[in-house]
């Protein structure tokens, strides 16, 4: 997926609204919680999952990639491109190349782009956290399983929080 087709504001940081009620010990514990692998929230439609979220970022010590989460993510090239250029709003270039072999005629394997992105974000030596809001919309296997596998082998520097009006649609063992 070329840059040219990616939603760009789906990698954006929701603004925290003024005059919204605080939820200190939520964010409080979420900041604790993000150093961990990976945190996954739930809770039903209107319970303020990406407002709790968009406190803690105010909050957040180290730099946050954000992708809201929608239908089109059920392709697994497109769920990873929106992550790989979420990253690069933080480190630009991050992924460059693996982008460009996966618009390539012939692209490599998703596992292969995959795994050389991650061994690309081993080389980084500073902590940073992913965003994935409304994960609910997810539906498809193969994006879950890119997703325990992100979880599964990733390296030190990347922590996940994942919301969703649901649990995911199978486990990730790890």
């Amino acid at each position: 997926m070329s840059p040219e087709n990616i939603l760009k504001t789906k990698l954006f940081i929701p603004p925290f609204r003024k005059g919204l009620i605080h939820r200190q010990n939520l964010v409080t514990r979420i900041v604790q919680a993000a150093r961990q692998k990976a945190v996954f929230l739930s809770a039903p439609a209107g319970y303020g999952k990406t407002t709790l979220l968009t406190e803690f970022v105010s909050k957040a010590d180290f730099p946050v990639a954000w992708v809201s989460l929608d239908q089109s993510e059920n392709d697994p090239v497109i769920f990873l491109s929106h992550l790989m250029y979420s990253v690069q709003r933080i480190w630009d270039g991050l992924g460059e190349s693996i982008v460009d072999a996966m618009n390539s005629p012939g692209s490599p394997s998703i596992n292969y782009l995959l795994n050389s992105w991650l061994n690309e974000i081993a080389e980084h030596t500073t902590d940073f956290l992913i965003i994935l809001d409304d994960f609910h919309l997810v539906q498809n296997e193969e994006v879950v399983d890119v997703l325990c596998q992100i979880v599964g082998h990733q390296p030190q520097q990347i922590h996940f929080v994942i919301s969703s009006r649901s649990g995911l649609p199978k486990a990730c063992s790890r």
